[in-house]
């Protein structure tokens, strides 16, 4: 009877010890599981620019473009040229893109607001507001009718130029050789493509072109007018419209807009060359709008 007694008493024993240790084996799941939704919840945020690294401070002449009757409610960046006129592409700004440009209509300046000075972006409600965080209210909206895609945004107050500083425009002089290297930056969309990546991001030491040749084969009417950049896996993607490609000109090594991002990058993003509307080009238009109003770059 003893011996039975002991071997009872160690089944239950063992029989305990494996218990544990399944809950055990079972908590060690949940939470390697928890820490996989995470991963996947902070990656699904990340920028689209491709072969960028996040960007500690935003040097002022880069924003966000929000309109409440678009979908998504982000749509593209924008580029400060004068404290009352951001430089953006034409297709982030209308509702059908497709249309004959008479029949263009504008998201609702109402509703619409611009971002500038942000780095970070968590949600609307929830991001952190510094002095360097500013949400603007729209004016109007001014459209490229010549066909480029290009559009002016008008913000109803002055835009501090002190702390935000605007990109210098191409002058006579300026145009770019057969090739420079280059700056490009954007925020991109999330993977839900709902909103924006969760940092500004740059790549620097992009390959510049306004080679006829390479728009060519984007199939891109009236070449010269378009710039390419990136290729090799670093480029821009869904989101990253509007931003600026900029390259340093002159003996004084300005800060430049060489081009605002169109688009051109395969629809994984994972090709390039993207392709820029050649600021230079239309440097004429821009000066035209933007002239009365703002104060510029100061070199």
């Amino acid at each position: 009877m003893k011996s039975r007694r002991k071997k009872s008493n160690k089944n239950k024993k063992n029989k305990n010890k494996k218990s544990k240790n399944n809950k055990k084996n079972k908590n060690n799941k949940k939470i390697k599981n928890n820490k996989k939704i995470k991963n996947n919840k902070r990656n699904k945020n990340k920028g689209k620019i491709l072969g960028g690294v996040d960007v500690p401070t935003n040097d002022g002449w880069i924003t966000l473009l929000f309109f409440k009757d678009a979908s998504p409610k982000y749509k593209c960046a924008g580029t400060i040229i004068n404290s009352k006129f951001i430089l953006t592409a034409l297709h982030c700004v209308v509702k059908d893109y497709t249309k004959p440009i008479i029949d263009m209509k504008t998201y609702d300046v109402n509703t619409s607001h611009v971002l500038i000075g942000a780095t970070k972006w968590i949600n609307r409600k929830k991001m952190v507001k510094t002095g360097r965080n500013i949400e603007m209210a729209v004016e109007k909206i001014i459209l490229n009718t010549y066909g480029a895609d290009l559009a002016m945004v008008m913000v109803k107050e002055e835009i501090n130029i002190q702390k935000f500083t605007p990109i210098c425009l191409p002058k006579i002089g300026d145009d770019l050789v057969s090739s420079s290297m280059g700056v490009v930056a954007g925020w991109g969309r999330n993977d839900d493509n709902t909103k924006p990546g969760n940092n500004l991001q740059e790549i620097v030491n992009v390959p510049v072109q306004n080679s006829k040749e390479c728009a060519e084969a984007q199939k891109q009417s009236s070449p010269t007018n378009w710039l390419c950049f990136g290729g090799d896996g670093r480029g821009a993607c869904n989101g990253d419209s509007g931003g600026p490609v900029i390259v340093q000109i002159g003996s004084q090594n300005r800060w430049t807009l060489a081009g605002i991002i169109s688009g051109g990058t395969s629809k994984n993003c994972s090709a390039g060359p993207g392709l820029a509307v050649d600021v230079f080009e239309w440097r004429n238009w821009v000066n035209f709008i933007a002239d009365p109003e703002g104060r510029y770059c100061q070199l």
